[in-house]
């Protein structure tokens, strides 16, 4: 009979509604009752001890304070439940992950922040209905930013917060400021849970309370927040919470709930509610109103909602969704609906380039949109933005004038700008420049203006004398405009970073420069008219790439150039004449030829087989260039790292270099002789490469070739191009020795070298050197050849090393390694290339020899 009993009562007490289990529970709650009010008059009697007021005052405090307690000794302090959600999709596992943090945390002040939409309120509900039976006393204030935008709204908050922890229905304040100072005295002293639901700034809070740090440190004050900045000036006190969108599954059950009544989509609607679920992104707000519209409706009504959603918001999202940016001031709105219509998916900097010479202040706008959680940025720094943001944005330009596109204050569809254009200011405009195709003032309509791109604009002729004075001006393009003619007489531009007017053929003349610039960096004068640079040229102080001379022009450069003295990359088109009769420094001559000629690269006697038939036309003689060179002054340039000789057909000899070159490029200059690159070859920097290379590459004429006898005068009128492969193979393993090289718009035979010193060998193929002896292989291989008229075609015809054993003492160079190159190779191409469009040369050469430091005095060669 015992054990029956037992089990009887265990069955009522597991029966919430038996008799027993309500009154388990009851005397759960007198415990936690009990509790409670032990809790308040231990807080009570501190606040008494510490309170330091005159006796009567703290007597009537004390004993009104006594009232209270036994008017809540007398009541049940129950936590009624808040409604949370129809369907708590998620919500379970975001609250569990802030209520672990916030009890770990000492932070008294807890945000939860996230755009409209994402659940804020729904997790400050369930979060306020599991925890308010741990506190003395609790309130949770709904529609705060709405309330607290009056001092009656204030006040009526006030009064709500007292009377809801104090038990008292009939408390009034007066006025907030009385407000502040009952609520410092009353509740400082207890343990209170105080949530403030939609709180839009900090006044907000400190006209309702005064300040957060007057409450107890074991108290919590929870709000709900679209901005994430908002308790920034708290510190540690404050801690702030992300709410992220529902994953995939998450808002599938979501929206299923709410569209099926089941937590899974009906199999035949599986394609269609996956369709909302990728619309949506995970914003439980879209999901609930558009399962609940979609709810019992057919499949032809699913798929014309979800076509007109992409086009159009819902309003009841829209609805919600435009509190945020009703928020926001005049110029923050500009900027959302900048980057709504034009700028989702730029770069940050793009953006703020262009609304900062709006005068937007975009540094803080864009930050503040941030903080609002209306956009964000990824790791490479571009702007997003939720889909239903930009729609939202989207709809308020179109809303200024539904059925008229010109009148809207921005557009973003072709087809309206194309409209707008044929009958705006902006045609107006255009008719002006194609019209004189003159480049009007600009300094009056748009003087903030950072980049200018003309490229290409065929009827362009003059560039008004005015707009070399735009002082924001950072980049201005003007390639290929071959009409162009007449520039700026001068050019003041502070701001003023790159300057092309590459194929500007046209342009005769250079605007004079009146005061320094150090600010402009990249210089080309590619393939213009100009023959002659104004002396004021050295006035341009800061250039560091300087693009220069045309192959159908001779170009005199002035003395003044070198007075560039930051120039690291010189690129010298055609026919380019230095100055004559420079006076040039000792210190600047220091460089010779002399300090590596012991290395000598014999290698290169291998190029003496080439026989070029390519001999100049009288056609391509201009005046006074048979004895174009470059002068020794070029040493002057100290800092010059790379320097391009290009087309220049009469260049015989390239002069001492400064010792900062790099890399010297100098394709179909056919005057060149082998003497002259045997020198350029020497030098490759300070320090002379432990493993260096030279190939030299053949055009060879193809079978099917339609041209005349003159095969050397249709070499010259052809241009060829190709990608070379470079691998090297040590001890049997192999990879890429430097990525693809691409050889472009070349005429004839021609060499390249290329010197590594020991350091980058060592970095880039020091896992591959493994003891004294090292068998290394290289190979080189041409692809991807095109020919503009088809006669020719590249192939290797010769490739040798050089290769210095790297040892402590008694180190061995190799001067000449020809034994390892078969000297029976023809130079007759190996493939014919003609007859495939991709078409592949590759030639080898073994070496042994190339070694790592050892601590030995003696080595094998």
């Amino acid at each position: 009979m015992r054990s029956v009993f037992y089990k009887v009562n265990q069955s009522e007490i597991r029966n919430p509604n038996g008799k027993f289990g309500k009154a388990l529970a009851e005397h759960e709650k007198n415990i936690k009752y009990n509790k409670k009010v032990q809790r308040w008059r231990k807080a009570l009697q501190e606040a008494a001890n510490i309170s330091g007021w005159p006796y009567e005052h703290s007597c009537n405090e004390f004993k009104f304070i006594q009232e209270i307690v036994e008017e809540i000794s007398n009541s049940k302090l129950n936590c009624t439940p808040l409604f949370v959600a129809r369907y708590p999709v998620g919500i379970n596992s975001r609250v569990k992950t802030i209520l672990s943090n916030i009890e770990s945390n000492e932070a008294h002040v807890i945000g939860i922040y996230g755009p409209d939409g994402i659940g804020k309120t729904t997790i400050a509900k369930a979060i306020f209905n599991k925890t308010c039976d741990h506190f003395d006393g609790f309130c949770y204030l709904e529609n705060f930013r709405e309330k607290s935008g009056t001092n009656d709204g204030v006040i009526e908050l006030q009064e709500t917060l007292l009377s809801e922890i104090l038990r008292d229905k009939n408390l009034k304040v007066g006025n907030k400021y009385r407000g502040t100072t009952m609520i410092k005295e009353r509740l400082s002293f207890i343990r209170i849970l105080l949530v403030l639901d939609d709180v839009d700034k900090w006044v907000q809070i400190e006209n309702l309370l005064g300040r957060c740090d007057w409450f107890a440190s074991v108290s919590k004050i929870i709000i709900t927040t679209r901005d994430k900045h908002l308790g920034a000036t708290l510190g540690k006190c404050f801690s702030a919470y992300e709410v992220k969108e529902l994953d995939q599954d998450e808002a599938l059950e979501l929206f299923s709930m709410h569209a099926f009544q089941s937590n899974k989509p009906k199999k035949d609607y599986l394609e269609l509610a996956n369709q909302v679920i990728q619309y949506t992104k995970g914003l439980p707000l879209a999901l609930v109103i558009m399962g609940a519209n979609l709810c019992g409706r057919s499949k032809p009504e699913w798929k014309s909602a979800i076509d007109k959603y992409e086009r159009i918001s819902n309003k009841e999202i829209q609805k919600v969704l435009e509190i945020s940016y009703e928020g926001l001031d005049e110029i923050e709105q500009d900027i959302f609906l900048d980057i709504a219509s034009f700028f989702k998916g730029f770069l940050k900097k793009y953006a703020m380039d262009i609304l900062d010479s709006c005068d937007l202040n975009p540094i803080y706008g864009i930050q503040k949109l941030i903080d609002k959680c209306l956009i964000s940025a990824d790791q490479y720094e571009k702007l997003y933005m939720n889909d239903f943001l930009q729609q939202m944005g989207k709809d308020i330009v179109r809303r200024e004038s539904p059925q008229l596109p010109r009148k809207h204050s921005r557009l973003w569809r072709y087809k309206d700008v194309l409209d707008v254009l044929t009958e705006n200011t902006a045609k107006k405009l255009g008719d002006i420049v194609q019209a004189s195709r003159e480049l009007p003032d600009l300094s009056f309509a748009t003087p903030n203006i950072k980049q200018l791109t003309l490229g290409e604009c065929m009827k362009l002729v003059k560039v008004h004398d005015s707009n070399g004075c735009l002082d924001k001006l950072e980049s201005w393009d003007l390639t290929g405009c071959i009409e162009l003619k007449i520039l700026p007489c001068y050019i003041m531009m502070t701001s003023l970073k790159f300057l092309i007017l590459y194929e500007c053929k046209r342009v005769g003349r250079f605007p004079d420069i009146p005061k320094e610039i150090k600010i402009l960096k990249f210089l080309s004068l590619a393939y213009t008219a100009i023959r002659e640079l104004p002396s004021s040229f050295r006035n341009l102080i800061g250039i560091e790439r300087l693009d220069i001379g045309s192959y159908f022009y001779s170009c005199h450069l002035p003395s003044s150039i070198y007075k560039l003295q930051y120039l690291r990359k010189l690129s010298l088109h055609g026919n380019v004449q230095f100055p004559k009769d420079v006076e040039i420094g000792r210190q600047a001559l220091r460089n010779s030829y002399g300090g590596f000629s012991k290395y000598g690269f014999l290698m290169l006697n291998l190029v003496k087989y080439l026989t070029s038939c390519f001999h100049l036309s009288k056609k391509c003689l201009l005046s006074s260039s048979e004895n174009l060179n470059l002068q020794d002054g070029i040493m002057r340039f100290n800092g010059l790292h790379f320097l391009l000789i290009e087309d220049s057909k009469f260049l015989k000899k390239i002069p001492k270099l400064p010792e900062s070159i790099r890399s010297v490029y100098a394709p179909n200059c056919i005057s060149l002789n082998l003497q002259s690159l045997r020198k350029l070859f020497l030098q490759v920097g300070p320090e002379f490469p432990t493993f260096a290379f030279c190939i030299a590459f053949h055009l060879v004429s193809s079978k099917d070739s339609n041209a005349n006898n003159d095969k050397c005068s249709a070499r010259c009128d052809d241009v060829i191009s190709w990608v070379c492969v470079v691998n090297i193979s040590i001890n049997g393993h192999k990879q890429p020795f430097m990525q693809k090289l691409i050889f472009q718009c070349l005429k004839c035979d021609h060499l390249w070298f290329y010197g590594v010193p020991h350091s980058q060998l060592q970095q880039n193929f020091g896992n591959l050197m493994q003891g004294d002896r090292n068998h290394v292989e290289v190979s080189c291989k041409t692809s991807h050849w095109t020919s503009e008229y088809e006669n020719f075609a590249p192939v290797i015809a010769r490739i040798g090393a050089h290769v210095e054993c790297i040892c402590p003492q008694n180190s061995i160079i190799i001067h000449n390694n020809s034994q390892n190159v078969h000297e029976n190779i023809e130079l007759a191409p190996l493939l014919p290339p003609f007859s495939i469009s991709n078409g592949s040369h590759m030639n080898h050469v073994n070496l042994n020899g190339l070694r790592h430091r050892r601590t030995s005095t003696s080595c094998n060669p």
